[in-house]
């Protein structure tokens, strides 16, 4: 799943370490350890792989993962009108993949209203 170029570039302890780093992450992702407990969860397997190769498409992937199913769930808690948990899955999920084009548009969803609420609060005080 590396390309050939970063293949060769990787000793083969570096590429049995990637492996499995891979492995042991899906695990924690299937057993809902995906960004906790610290240090043992999915999240940090995949940062640890790409610590050693900056370009894995595996470990990418499994990034781009936890942040849609932290999507799944703020658009779950937004359906059940939980405010609070959506902005809290929305966040997560940003800090794994800051540029998650569909979390983006949900933080600005839902903060656009809170924040223009904060600035009219602000001018009648």
């Amino acid at each position: 799943n590396n390309t050939d170029e970063t293949s060769t570039l990787l000793t083969a302890m570096q590429q049995d370490k990637i492996t499995r780093l891979l492995e042991v992450a899906d695990i924690h992702f299937i057993v809902g350890r995906i960004v906790d407990p610290p240090g043992s969860n999915a999240y940090d397997a995949y940062k640890q792989v790409l610590n050693i190769d900056p370009n894995d498409k595996q470990a990418e992937a499994g990034l781009l993962v936890i942040s849609d199913h932290y999507e799944s769930l703020a658009l779950d808690s937004l359906d059940n009108g939980d405010i609070k948990n959506a902005v809290k899955f929305i966040s997560t999920g940003l800090q794994v993949t800051p540029n998650h084009p569909g979390l983006a548009v949900l933080n600005k969803r839902i903060l656009g209203p809170t924040l223009t609420a904060q600035r009219t609060n602000y001018r009648n005080t």
